[in-house]
């Protein structure tokens, strides 16, 4: 069956490579569900958007679940007011986030995110903040 919008490409090919990297950097660079001010940020969930101050946050958490096949990447944000948000990698705009906490918290290893891949299929629960 073909659709005009939809190509399939060899992904070990030139242009393959090429078009899987672009969406890679669209999607990196996107941000999703959050948006950005000075004092926090804003989340929007299933039509409801809840803003969020830096300093409200308490304690973050991430961690990987395993999915069999792969791991799932899995932040948590635990909130002042007894409140928590989970985060997965496979929210819109979770590389965003994770670039922004580590410039707004400056005592977050630079490297969590690398370092929580590293064994495969490990939980590896990481203290983001706190």
């Amino acid at each position: 069956m073909f659709h005009l919008k939809f190509v399939w490409v060899d992904t070990k090919s030139k242009d393959g490579k090429l078009i899987q990297q672009k969406a890679f950097d669209l999607r990196y660079n996107y941000n999703g569900v959050f948006e950005y001010v000075d004092t926090g940020f804003n989340f929007t969930d299933k039509d409801e958007t809840i803003f969020v101050a830096w300093s409200n946050i308490e304690t973050i958490f991430a961690f990987k679940r395993d999915l069999m096949t792969v791991d799932e990447l899995n932040i948590e944000v635990f909130l002042k007011d007894n409140m928590r948000i989970r985060l997965t990698e496979e929210i819109e705009g979770c590389y965003q986030f994770i670039i922004k906490i580590k410039e707004v918290f400056p005592s977050i290893d630079k490297e969590f995110d690398t370092k929580l891949i590293f064994p495969a299929f490990e939980t590896n629960l990481t203290l983001v903040y706190n």
